[in-house]
C-alpha cells in the first residue's frame, strides 16, 4: 500500500475502472499487495462502486487480513445491500449464527430466479449452504448445495469417462522401465517440491507448513509443468496429446523439458530460499514424467479420507476449474480413477521421491508429521513450520482462511454427520449402509 496516495477526485469513474482492471491483472500475477493498493485507490476515486470494495475485500482475504477484508465487504454492502457476490466472497470469513438476517435476505432474492443472473443464483445457493452448515442444519444446507452444483454442472460439458480413460492410459504408458530410461537425461535440480493430490485434501496446509520454512518459497498453484508437456508440438502446431507425448521422448529431450520447467518457475524463486513448492494439484497426472524430467525433485502426495475430501469438494464452488466436483457420481468416479493412478505412482516411483502426507496424521501429530515430512524433503527442522498460521504469504485457494488458524480436527470424519445427504457418493465409494 502506498504511504502517501496521490490526490483523488470523487466520481472519476474512468480512472477508477482503470485501477480495477490493473488490480485484477496484478491479482492474476499474484502481486497481491500491489493489487490491494490499486483497488483501494479505486474506492477512493469512486466510493459508490461496490465492485471496487468487493475486489479490495477479496485481495485482503488472500493476504489473511480478515478484519480489513470484512470492512471492505461491509463498505460494498453499504453501497449495494443485495450484492450476492459480496455475500458469497465474505462467507468464508464469517461464521453464521441462528437468526442471521442475511439468510432470509438471500433466500428472498432466490424466490424469483429469473431476476438473478445464473452465476449469482449459484453463488447464493453455495452461500446459503455454508450458512446453514454453520448453524448445524444440514437438512436446509444440502438442498442449496444440490441446487448450486446442479445449476453449475449444466453450464459446461465434461466427460468423466474420458478423464478415467486418460488416467488408465497414463499408467499403461509411463511404466517404471520407461521412466527409468528417460530420467538418465533429466535435469538434476533439487529445487522443486511438487505438491499433488485431490482438491481439499490438505494440500494448502502442507504448502503453508513448508513455505514457513526459511529455505522454501511457496509458489502456489502454477501450471508450469502442464505448459512444459504442451510445449512439444505436432507438425500442424497442435500440442501432442498426453500421455502419447511420453512415447516420443528421449533422455536428451527429457532434460530440455526439465530445463524449461526451471525457466518457467524462476519468477517465483526467492533470494536465499533454495527450494520452491509448486502446488498445482493436477500434477498428479504427470508424476511419472516429473520424475523423468526432474529426477531429484520431490513429489509430496497429499492424502485425506476419501469421503471427507469429496464432501469438501462438493460443498465448494470452484470457479472455472475442477469440473468433476459438481456431480456426486462424477466426483466419486473421478476419485476412484485418481486413486488407481496414484497407486500406480506409489508402485512405480521411489518412495524417497514420491512422499505421502496424510491430513489425518498432521491433525493428530502436527510436530511429528512435520518433522517426518521435512526429513523426507532433506530440509532441516525449523520451528516456524509449526506456526504456519502466522505466515502472511498470499494464499489464493479455497483453504486460504483455514491455514490462517492453528491445526484442529474439526473436519476429520465430518462426512459422517451428513451421510443421509450424500448417498450417491457413498454408494460409489462403497460406504453406503
Amino acid at each position: 500500500m502506498l504511504a502517501n496516495p496521490p490526490p483523488v477526485r470523487q466520481g472519476d469513474t474512468v480512472d477508477a475502472e482503470a485501477l480495477k482492471s490493473q488490480g485484477e491483472k496484478l491479482m492474476m500475477e499474484q502481486r497481491i499487495e500491489e493489487a490491494v493498493n490499486s483497488f483501494r485507490q479505486a474506492t477512493l476515486l469512486n466510493p459508490t462502486d461496490d465492485g471496487a470494495f468487493l475486489r479490495l475485500g477479496i485481495a485482503l482475504s488472500v493476504l489473511g487480513r480478515r478484519d480489513p477484508a470484512m470492512d471492505a465487504f461491509a463498505s460494498a454492502l453499504a453501497v449495494n445491500p443485495h450484492s450476492i457476490p459480496v455475500y458469497y466472497n465474505r462467507s468464508g470469513l464469517k461464521r453464521y449464527q441462528p437468526g442471521d438476517p442475511e439468510i432470509p435476505l438471500l433466500e428472498g432474492l432466490l424466490t424469483d430466479p429469473a431476476a438473478l443472473p445464473l452465476e449469482q443464483r449459484i453463488m447464493a445457493h453455495f452461500t446459503l449452504g455454508k450458512a446453514w452448515l454453520d448453524i448445524n442444519d444440514a437438512d436446509r444446507a444440502f438442498p442449496h448445495f444440490h441446487q448450486g452444483n446442479g445449476l453449475y454442472r449444466r453450464t459446461f460439458s465434461y466427460d468423466v469417462d474420458a478423464a478415467l480413460a486418460q488416467m488408465a492410459e497414463i499408467a499403461r504408458v509411463l511404466t517404471k522401465d520407461t521412466i527409468d530410461a528417460l530420467k538418465v537425461g533429466g535435469n538434476l535440480s533439487v529445487r522443486p517440491i511438487f505438491i499433488v493430490g485431490m482438491p481439499r485434501s490438505g494440500s494448502t496446509l502442507v504448502e503453508q507448513i513448508l513455505a514457513s520454512h526459511p529455505n522454501v518459497a511457496g509458489a502456489g498453484e502454477i501450471a508450469a509443468f502442464r505448459t512444459v508437456v504442451q510445449s512439444l508440438r505436432q507438425g500442424n502446431g497442435h500440442a501432442i496429446p498426453y500421455p502419447l507425448v511420453a512415447t516420443m521422448l528421449n533422455p536428451t529431450l527429457t532434460g530440455k523439458l526439465g530445463d524449461l520447467y526451471l525457466q518457467l518457475t524462476q519468477q517465483w524463486v526467492e533470494k536465499d530460499k533454495p527450494r520452491l513448492t509448486d502446488k498445482f494439484l493436477e500434477n498428479f497426472l504427470y508424476a511419472g514424467l516429473i520424475h523423468a524430467t526432474l529426477p531429484n525433485a520431490k513429489i509430496v502426495h497429499c492424502r485425506r479420507d476419501p469421503i471427507d475430501t469429496c464432501l469438501s469438494c462438493y460443498t465448494t464452488m470452484f470457479g472455472g476449474a475442477q469440473e468433476f466436483t459438481f456431480d456426486m457420481n462424477e466426483l466419486g468416479r473421478y476419485w476412484q480413477g485418481y486413486e488407481r493412478l496414484t497407486d500406480h505412482w506409489r508402485d512405480t516411483l521411489p518412495s524417497s521421491h514420491f512422499i505421502e502426507a496424510s491430513y489425518e496424521d498432521i491433525v493428530a501429530d502436527a510436530e511429528g508429521s512435520t518433522r517426518r515430512l521435512l526429513h523426507a524433503l532433506d530440509l532441516p527442522w525449523n520451528e516456524r513450520c509449526l506456526t504456519f498460521h502466522a505466515n502472511d504469504r498470499p494464499v489464493m485457494t479455497a483453504s486460504s482462511q483455514q491455514v490462517r488458524q492453528p491445526i484442529h480436527g474439526n473436519s476429520k470424519g465430518r462426512w459422517k454427520r451428513y451421510r443421509d445427504h450424500i448417498v450417491p457418493l457413498l454408494q460409489i465409494l462403497g460406504q453406503a449402509d
